[in-house]
């Protein structure tokens, strides 16, 4: 009413009208702040839910001391909006604990809450602080979307961002397998370098649903070795010995041989299979034979029984 004395003193029912539309949207802008503030919580809490336990956070007054130009102390005080947060660290399970600051937690929960936050207001921002603006459509270049995520984390952190903002299309460096993993054809583009410098670019063409981190390093990372460097070193060697074939001289094939033997020691026979599916595979190779073993003791209890 004091706003309405200063500003619209005309008392014309179009003066009140503006006031009141003015009014209108200046209340829904601050709902939607506070909602979008909980609702990129919601979505942080989708990626490192094994921290944060709610989807709203708490202010907090941050204190300033300094001495005045005559010398005397003097303390200001700023509100710091959103800016503590409950989480499972002991500490808080104490109903009357104070919620952590922000500057407590870990770097990956820290950068999590707050580009997820910036996402939010800016789109919040950019649909003018209407409602519904968590649909607004949007670009968002992100490099190595990984950064500081646990793996656990990194294979959450693109369906949570593509569920929460549904209007948003996502380019993102990566070299997570955990973060490729479960993206549909077409949504990966692996650039190579060839002998000449010249980065080539080449797109999936099959969903990555159901693939291992170690299928998904070899077949769009290069890693064809997805393990310790000893063991890679020892791997090469044994498939360089493998492939040479048998030395037509008796004691230089015995020592390939017994190379090979000791190499094989520090091999796991999975890593050496290589490709797609290779666990798969080798799983399916398993129970076959096992089936294969029991129509073998069936037959044979057949003849027993003949």
């Amino acid at each position: 009413s004091e706003e309405y004395s200063n500003n619209y003193a005309g008392g014309a029912d179009d003066d009140l009208e503006e006031f009141l539309m003015e009014r209108m949207k200046y209340d829904l802008a601050a709902n939607n702040f506070q909602y979008a503030i909980n609702y990129s919580l919601e979505c942080s809490g989708e990626i490192c839910g094994d921290v944060i336990i709610e989807n709203s956070a708490y202010n907090s007054i941050s204190t300033h001391s300094a001495l005045s130009a005559a010398g005397l102390p003097t303390v200001s005080a700023d509100l710091e909006v959103a800016t503590r947060f409950k989480t499972i660290d002991p500490s808080q399970r104490n109903e009357d604990a104070e919620p952590l600051h922000i500057r407590h937690l870990s770097a990956g929960t820290q950068g999590t809450i707050w580009w997820i936050r910036l996402i939010a207001l800016a789109l919040l921002k950019a649909a003018d602080y209407w409602n519904d603006w968590e649909r607004y459509p949007a670009i968002l270049f992100i490099d190595e979307i990984e950064n500081h995520l646990h793996p656990t984390w990194q294979r959450r952190v693109i369906p949570a961002l593509l569920e929460h903002f549904p209007g948003l299309q996502i380019f993102a460096t990566t070299h997570s397998p955990f973060v490729v993993a479960g993206l549909k054809a077409g949504q990966v583009h692996l650039l190579n370098r060839d002998a000449d410098g010249v980065i080539n670019a080449s797109t999936n063409t099959e969903d990555i649903v159901g693939w291992t981190a170690d299928e998904i390093l070899r077949v769009f990372m290069g890693v064809d070795d997805p393990t310790d460097a000893e063991t890679a070193t020892a791997a090469r060697e044994l498939r360089r010995l493998r492939d040479a074939g048998p030395y037509p001289d008796i004691a230089q094939e015995e020592k390939r041989q017994d190379d090979m033997r000791k190499l094989r020691q520090k091999v796991n026979r999975d890593l050496l299979a290589g490709g797609p599916r290779a666990a798969e595979d080798e799983r399916f190779a398993e129970n076959l034979a096992a089936i294969l073993e029991r129509y073998r003791q069936s037959q044979d209890l057949n003849q027993e029984n003949g």
